[in-house]
């Protein structure tokens, strides 16, 4: 029985092979989409905003040549920019010399546009933030330590002067990462924008990435900010405790000197109730969960 069904297995892909190897042996006409270069362009220049991104060939001939065609990496479409005609406009045909990459075993049957009208911009750099696209995913009781890093932070992009003007970023591709419970290092492809030049394609994003744990610091000091010549403020209490939640090895190392605690004079100046909540500023990723006590009562002294 297995030998039976091992056998027309056989015989379905012999015949597939044959039906494969007889169609392609046939002439196709096909259509292909391929990108466009202006080459030989004068030193500072480059394509316009306006000039065709992209051309459609329609090409004939074997199904063979087609699937290597296909099968490869289709070339951009180049187009020679030292020699418009009188008009300002190049003819396609007439570039075929110069895409070696399209076979000869192929026939051009018609290209759309048959021809281009040559139109320049000048060359314009830019240097802009890399913003990241990212969804990360913490094993349970994991979570950031600090700030990502982008790494480079900034790149150098090129284009037509009307293109670039209205660009202030580039955007990773989207990417969830799963499975975080460690230092992690992840490299994200770049966004790509047409008629745009990138100096890198790859930007690397660091996650310190720890087991999250919590911490009390007591005695923590509040400062008064603002206040008069002629005024003094006595704080009752003038220390708190703040319990913290972050990574396990930042809150180890976090000194209470980078915990900010504050009132303002202001604040108090129009105060009616006699306490206020104090301010609290500690370092990226650091989640405050208790402050105690959470109001400050205060005593106004004029000299």
């Amino acid at each position: 029985m297995n030998h039976r069904i091992i056998l027309i297995i056989l015989s379905v892909l012999i015949s597939a092979a044959i039906w494969v190897a007889v169609t392609l042996s046939s002439d196709f006409t096909h259509d292909i989409t391929v990108e466009t270069k202006l080459v030989l362009l004068d030193s500072g220049q480059t394509a316009g905003s306006r000039f065709p991104p992209t051309i459609t060939i329609k090409l004939r001939g074997n199904g063979w040549k087609f699937a290597a065609l296909m099968l490869g990496e289709l070339g951009k479409f180049n187009i020679d920019a030292s020699k418009p005609d009188n008009n300002g406009f190049i003819n396609l045909r007439g570039q075929l010399s110069i895409n070696e990459w399209l076979s000869s075993d192929l026939t051009v049957v018609e290209i759309i546009p048959s021809e281009v009208r040559l139109q320049t911009e000048k060359l314009q750099f830019k240097t802009v933030p890399v913003i990241p696209n990212y969804d990360p995913v913490f094993v349970e009781g994991f979570g950031l330590a600090s700030e990502i890093n982008v790494f480079p932070s900034e790149i150098l992009i090129s284009g037509s002067e009307s293109i670039i003007s209205k660009i202030n970023s580039v955007a990773t591709e989207f990417r969830t990462i799963n499975g975080l419970k460690e230092k992690t290092s992840v490299n994200l492809r770049l966004q790509l924008i047409r008629g745009v030049t990138f100096n890198t394609g790859l930007v690397r994003i660091d996650f310190d990435v720890q087991k999250i744990s919590d911490k009390e610091f007591a005695n923590l000091p509040i400062e008064m900010l603002n206040v008069p010549n002629d005024r003094a403020i006595s704080l009752i209490p003038d220390e708190i405790t703040l319990a913290l939640r972050g990574g396990i090895e930042k809150l180890a190392a976090l000194n209470p000197s980078e915990i900010k605690i504050f009132l303002k004079y202001e604040d108090i100046a129009t105060d009616t109730t006699g306490s206020l909540q104090p301010q609290i500023e500690v370092p990226a990723n650091i989640e405050i969960l208790q402050v105690k006590p959470n109001r400050i009562r205060y005593i106004i002294k004029k000299y």
